[in-house]
């Protein structure tokens, strides 16, 4: 049985109002288009599929199968599970496991919506899915929260401590290890050795050659190096979280293969105010076997659907500035149509990234490229070019998400060197957009 978590009061807007009015009652809404006929979740006025406003409110049967999950074992608060849920009435939700044998945990397996109480609206918590089908008083469930610990709800209400809460998270000692498959697979995941013919690419992806040599590590490969590594479980509404920006620091050249650990913690939390998100920055420092410092990466995520718990008034850092100057190279790196396929085997299986039916339910006409695979390209870029290939050179690596890239798209780089800085953006020409901005690396 999961230990009982504390859960924050939703943030409503006008668009989402009508769906927590219905989880006071214990009903679990979502939206349906009147145009095509498709379900969809979250609920918003415009369809996903049709683009149509002509939508309306239907209530879920809250019963769902399960698509797929991952338990996260290391987490200061013990082990807790997430993972994408089928509704009955056809769209996927991202979700937590409660109240139910996480070890046990199967796909296909049935589950139903509860509700869990919060100081607002109860929460359906991204669809908080139990397995044993548990059918709690409308409006009603299992007690949660620092009041199950032994403090009050008046306590419980004080919006420092959400603050506090997040502000505290830490993981330490996190044990992990990779070798050179790895390391190989991460470069080739990110579109190196493409051509097989491109020794400088080669020595990235091919261990096996006739003159003995060096296998080089993809300095951005350190963020896969302890994939699932983290501070803990932050409680956050996850269908309204995105990635907002990736900073990594580099202390010396990743081995080849490794023994390492991380150490994870929360740096600062920025309250933007009610209905407004909060961003929330952590790090993690890898090691290696003497306690030497490899790396430090530093995640932001903006959480649309929190916010306006109080904390300091803090402003976050400026992001670099790009000159504005015309660029002084550009280049152009074609993903593969079946990158996303390749890339999700170094860690991140989000079906977002590999299942057409899903990415469809998602709002996206078909699997987009992680994230993450578009921040290694953007080194990738640098490493050809101002890098001459020379992994050892990098010191930092900065860049904001901006929008996805589709596996098969061009991604055009715009950079720009001044002294050892090289800033850079990324855009997809054929659609018009830029998908990573305020780029920067930091040679030396």
């Amino acid at each position: 049985m999961s230990e009982a978590k504390k859960y924050p009061a939703p943030v409503t807007n006008p668009e989402t109002a009508a769906f927590w009015d219905a989880a006071k009652q214990g009903k679990f809404m979502i939206k349906r288009c009147t145009a095509c006929g498709e379900a969809h979740y979250f609920p918003r006025s415009i369809c996903p599929f049709c683009y149509s406003d002509k939508t309306v409110w239907e209530e879920s049967s809250g019963e769902a199968t399960i698509y797929t999950w991952s338990l996260m074992r290391k987490s200061p608060t013990g082990p807790y599970a997430i993972g994408y849920v089928t509704l009955k009435e056809g769209p996927s939700v991202q979700t937590n496991f409660v109240d139910c044998d996480l070890e046990k945990l199967k796909i296909g397996q049935k589950v139903k919506v509860v509700f869990k109480p919060t100081d607002g609206a109860p929460l359906p918590s991204e669809f908080v899915a139990s397995t044993s089908w548990p059918s709690p008083t409308r409006g009603e469930g299992t007690s949660t929260g620092t009041a199950s610990r032994g403090e009050s709800r008046e306590e419980t209400r004080k919006m420092s401590a959400r603050y506090e809460e997040l502000k505290g998270l830490k993981n330490i000692g996190q044990k992990y290890a990779y070798s050179d498959r790895e390391v190989m697979l991460y470069a080739y995941g990110i579109g190196l050795g493409a051509d097989p013919m491109d020794e400088k690419e080669l020595t990235f992806v091919n261990e096996g050659t006739f003159t003995p040599r060096p296998l080089k590590v993809v300095p951005t490969f350190a963020s896969v190096a302890a994939w699932g590594s983290g501070p803990g479980e932050m409680n956050l509404n996850r269908v309204m979280v995105v990635d907002g920006e990736r900073d990594i620091t580099f202390h010396q050249p990743l081995p080849v293969g490794a023994n390492i650990t991380a150490d994870s913690s929360v740096v600062e939390v920025y309250d933007k105010g009610k209905d407004k998100g909060v961003v929330i920055s952590h790090q993690t420092v890898l090691k290696n076997e003497k306690g030497e410092k490899l790396a430090t990466l530093v995640a932001s995520r903006f959480a649309r659907g929190d916010g306006g718990f109080g904390g300091p008034n803090l402003t976050q850092p400026d992001p670099h500035k790009i000159p504005t100057r015309s660029p002084d190279r550009t280049i152009d790196i074609v993903t593969r149509p079946d990158q996303a396929l390749v890339y999700r085997l170094c860690g991140d299986r989000n079906p977002l990234h590999s299942d057409p039916e899903f990415a469809k339910k998602a709002g996206f006409p078909r699997p987009i490229l992680h994230g993450m695979c578009t921040y290694g390209i953007t080194c990738r870029g640098v490493l050809q070019t101002y890098a001459d290939y020379d992994a050892s050179a990098f010191r930092q690596h900065v860049a904001r998400f901006s929008s996805p890239v589709y596996p098969g798209e061009t991604v055009t780089m715009d950079l720009w060197k001044d002294g050892n800085t090289i800033s850079f953006e990324a855009k997809v020409k054929s659609r018009g957009v830029t998908v990573i901005k305020n780029g920067k690396t930091v040679l030396g």
